[in-house]
């Protein structure tokens, strides 16, 4: 197998601006326990990780809710059901257009991780193998930047 970088990406903690109006924004991680958190049934995806004066915290959310695909958790934080975790290109275009708004960005710990296309050696000088790997790399490219830019509005909005 060949591995080719797509990109790195993100995760990202919000919520929809519903959502926030009913029930409050949190201002710590340990308010989540007093909100509605949606996650993934994954192993490790009900843990969300925070800065802290002390170091690294990671918090053990206890879900509302949850579903087995993004999709499912996505469409749930846009109806208001509560809080998500979710990869930034997953949620950057609902975080642009206001659908979703970015929470406890001062302290969320938003890991870089590195996302790979992996093909069979012999089929990378197939051309439509070659153009879905470079459509790949162009739609990922940007989403990091995209959420940031988001992030940095709503942070400009909360002083």
């Amino acid at each position: 197998l060949i591995a080719r970088k797509l990109g790195d990406f993100e995760r990202v903690l919000c919520a929809s601006p519903e959502y926030l109006a009913r029930r409050g924004v949190p201002r710590s991680p340990d308010d989540l326990a007093q909100h509605s958190c949606i996650t993934l049934t994954l192993p490790g995806r009900a843990q969300w990780p925070f800065d802290t004066a002390s170091g690294r915290r990671v918090v053990n959310v206890v879900p509302s809710l949850s579903a087995n695909n993004n999709d499912c958790v996505l469409q749930l934080a846009l109806m208001g059901h509560g809080i998500v975790h979710l990869n930034d290109f997953i949620v950057g275009e609902d975080i642009r257009r206001g659908r979703l708004v970015p929470i406890l960005v001062d302290c969320h710990c938003a890991d870089r991780v590195p996302m790979h296309a992996l093909y069979l050696r012999d089929r990378h000088r197939l051309p439509r193998v070659a153009a879905m790997l470079d459509f790949l790399v162009e739609s990922f490219r940007d989403a990091h930047r995209r959420t940031a830019a988001a992030k940095a509005t709503r942070r400009m909005g909360e002083r």
